[in-house]
């Protein structure tokens, strides 16, 4: 499985009270919180959409680097067993850490990574760069043609709405902020071929009081001896 209103005017399932989620929080964090997701692939390996959630799990307990001593770093997991370490700074929410079930230590970001800029500095056309890897992006069964596995880029992200509407199974959220991302890179497939370009989109909607409502991730269906496909991460419940 692969690795991404004026509240809500849609239905979004509640299991139980609600933690105090200010309704401005774009990427909540308090614990107990948990986000299901209906997740479809189109021209991928995979052909039946699964389900996948991530959850709060609150304040870290371990004993952080010292750049993080007594900084507010709190958990989440999701459904393949992976943490993230996320920092609430005064600068916006970085991703600082990350640590797979095989993992017996904390596997740091250099540099961190930020997932959304401070509220304060909400601004359509802000951008920044933040580090990701391929997904959906492949080889052919050709043994010259690198493992898209190991493949990280450089993306930019441009807050391109602070006020959109997006339809998922959980219902209707207006007054989302949407988050583009855009990469472009090169990759040498053989000397007959040379270097392809790769171009990769990732456009993600925040809901106010909810946090990632939806995300697509859009990598070529088609280039050259790669291809790939697109992935679609839908919010269909919101548990506490």
């Amino acid at each position: 499985m692969r690795y991404i209103c004026s509240l809500i005017v849609g239905m979004i399932v509640l299991t139980a009270c609600t933690p105090s989620i200010d309704k401005d929080d774009y990427f909540p964090l308090q614990e107990g919180v948990k986000w299901h997701y209906i997740v479809s692939e189109q021209d991928t390996d995979t052909l039946e959409p699964y389900d996948f959630f991530i959850e709060n799990l609150g304040k870290t307990k371990k004993t952080l680097s010292d750049k993080y001593f007594d900084m507010p770093v709190h958990v989440r997991r999701d459904a393949n067993g992976t943490k993230y370490y996320i920092l609430d700074s005064e600068d916006g929410i970085f991703r600082i850490a990350q640590q797979y079930i095989i993992d017996s230590d904390l596997r740091y970001d250099d540099p961190e990574r930020m997932v959304l800029p401070s509220p304060d500095n909400y601004d359509s056309g802000d951008t920044w760069y933040s580090q990701s890897r391929t997904y959906a992006l492949r080889g052919s069964a050709v043994d010259t043609v690198p493992d898209t596995e190991d493949i990280y880029i450089d993306m930019e992200y441009e807050i391109d709405s602070l006020n959109a509407s997006v339809n998922v199974p959980a219902g209707k959220f207006n007054g989302c902020i949407v988050v583009i991302g855009r990469a472009s890179f090169s990759l040498y497939a053989d000397p007959k071929l040379g270097y392809i370009d790769i171009e990769i989109k990732q456009t993600e909607w925040y809901a106010p009081g909810v946090g990632l409502v939806k995300i697509i991730r859009e990598e070529p269906k088609e280039a050259g001896l790669f291809y790939g496909g697109s992935i679609v991460y839908e919010l269909k419940e919101m548990t506490f």
